[in-house]
């Protein structure tokens, strides 16, 4: 009689979902605008020497990716790149100034189950190999991002043989001159399909290319209609054409809208009118903060524009990540409090050294009663001003997600901690009881095992179990101020939190399974973060 498999490591559906969660890019950063990332193909190398079978579900995901530069005629043979052809379905030209070898016209031998393009300004007319995509994967590609060799990259080839890809939707231009009629033979090509785009460095285009002149001479008709846009991103730079603001006047589907801005020379009111009148579906607006050649750090806009880009671009915003130049204001404030029957997730980062104002925090969580997840990056304040959260319910009953990152103690209480972590470091790994200090009050018990900790009014919070001795001393500091943010959380009827992270540190209303690996990678990154 045979006996079904439940181990899920020989289960192949089960493999191959794990094929698809190992990197093969070095992680890129947050920054949607500049993510240049390292292939690393060797994180899949030792999945292929478990099994027979482990490298027929792992295989098809290592050659997912063709790497031009990687992928020459002296490191993938001819045989061998015929063999795994059928798996790749990405191609990535970087050829660093060498010629396109042979390898990647094998590679574009019809049929080719080519999905997406990737072109890092390639030696010569890169036009001269678009004529092979075209036949090869044209009507099939999905995503195609381009960058020009030089801040803007100006061609005479016809633009006409990108429009052929008509299944585009996913579209990234980066460092071009393009005419108007260019730019709209390109968009024209899969104004049905195209789901997300981003134009940065894309200069020479004129609001023609979106609009045309209505009866009374003045812009106002759109030449072509993106339907089927969802996600767009804007960086707003020096070379940018001002004419993309009209951009969102053809998006009607559009969702979400990512924007950096370095030059106060584009109108951002007009963009923000064309948002509200054009774009029913927006729902969340992303402002990455980028470096400028004019503004060292960035450009925002004067505090009553800034306000009104999350007040009035959109009726009912989910989800927002704001950048604050000088804290939480009033005006921000106003802006959010407008939005805070749909606002699901909001994310506040203080930039430049200025700190968050806590009352004001307080009153926006009285209202935001859609609130899921909150983030809050280098608020810069004393740990003692996160009691005036603590004074008034919380509206958000379905916060699942709060992050409080970048608040300082007193300098008393990080002498004790720092005497502490100097103790665990000294001596041998066990069980640490107390630091001796000059004050009576400023003691700290470990014992192993301790991972649930502040309980109290039917709530316990948890700590990943297997955490160093040096975390959870971490974890025990402030720990009065802890205990009464859990209890203020759970007087509020906040029952659905899953995690509140506090400097660094994870709580969990679950109980954790313990860590596979030692957790120093993340202490010596939190020590930096910190």
């Amino acid at each position: 009689m045979s006996h079904p498999i439940t181990n899920p490591i020989l289960l192949p559906e089960i493999l191959c979902h794990i094929a698809r969660y190992i990197p093969l890019f070095e992680p890129s950063t947050d920054d949607h605008f500049h993510a240049y990332t390292s292939y690393t193909p060797e994180n899949l190398y030792p999945c292929l020497l478990v099994s027979r079978l482990w490298y027929q579900c792992f295989i098809p995901h290592l050659y997912h990716y063709f790497v031009h530069s990687i992928m020459t005629q002296d490191s993938l043979p001819r045989p061998i790149l015929a063999k795994h052809r059928p798996h790749f379905r990405r191609a990535i030209l970087d050829n660093v100034g060498r010629p396109l070898d042979s390898n990647f016209h094998d590679l574009l031998d019809l049929p080719t189950n080519l999905l997406g393009l990737t072109v890092h300004s390639v030696d010569g007319d890169p036009f001269s190999h678009l004529h092979l995509l075209r036949n090869a994967c044209g009507p099939r590609l999905r995503e195609l991002t381009w960058y020009g060799r030089n801040f803007s990259s100006a061609l005479d080839t016809p633009w006409d043989i990108v429009g052929t890809f008509a299944s585009l939707e996913d579209l990234v231009l980066v460092r071009w001159d393009l005419t108007s009629d260019q730019l709209r033979t390109v968009l024209l090509g899969c104004c049905h399909t195209l789901r997300s785009l981003r134009m940065h460095t894309v200069s020479g285009y004129g609001p023609d290319v979106f609009l045309s002149n209505n009866d009374n001479n003045s812009l106002d008709q759109p030449q072509l209609e993106l339907s089927a846009l969802r996600e767009l991103y804007l960086m707003l730079d020096w070379p940018q054409s001002r004419a993309v603001i009209h951009l969102p006047r053809i998006c009607p589907a559009l969702e979400v809208l990512h924007l950096n801005v370095d030059l106060e020379e584009f109108d951002l009111r007009v963009m923000i009118d064309y948002c509200q009148k054009h774009c029913p579906k927006l729902h969340s607006v992303l402002y990455h903060e980028g470096y400028s050649m004019r503004h060292e750090y960035g450009y925002y806009p004067d505090p009553e524009l800034y306000a009104a880009l999350f007040k009035n671009s959109a009726r009912h915003l989910r989800s927002v990540l704001i950048p604050l130049p000088t804290g939480l204001d009033t005006l921000m404030l106003d802006a959010l409090q407008s939005q805070a029957r749909t606002l699901e997730r909001i994310e506040l980062r203080m930039m430049r050294g200025c700190t968050l104002d806590v009352a004001m925090l307080a009153l926006l969580l009285q209202k935001t009663t859609a609130l899921k997840s909150l983030v809050l990056d280098k608020i810069n304040v004393h740990v003692q001003n996160l009691n005036l959260l603590c004074e008034q319910p919380w509206a958000c009953r379905d916060l699942e997600i709060l992050e409080i990152q970048g608040y300082n103690f007193e300098p008393r209480m990080q002498r004790v901690l720092d005497l502490l972590l100097l103790q665990i470091e000294s001596e041998q790994p066990g069980t640490i009881n107390t630091v001796d200090t000059t004050d009576p009050s400023d003691t700290f018990v470990y014992s192993d095992g301790a991972y649930r900790m502040y309980e109290g009014d039917g709530q316990g919070w948890y700590l990943q179990q297997g955490l160093s001795e040096k975390s959870y001393a971490k974890a025990a500091q402030n720990r009065e101020i802890k205990e009464r943010l859990f209890r203020h959380m759970h007087s509020s009827r906040l029952h659905r939190v899953r995690r509140v992270t506090l400097n660094w540190t994870d709580f969990f209303a679950e109980e954790q399974p313990p860590l596979v690996a030692t957790d120093s990678n993340s202490d010596s990154e939190s020590d930096s973060a910190s």
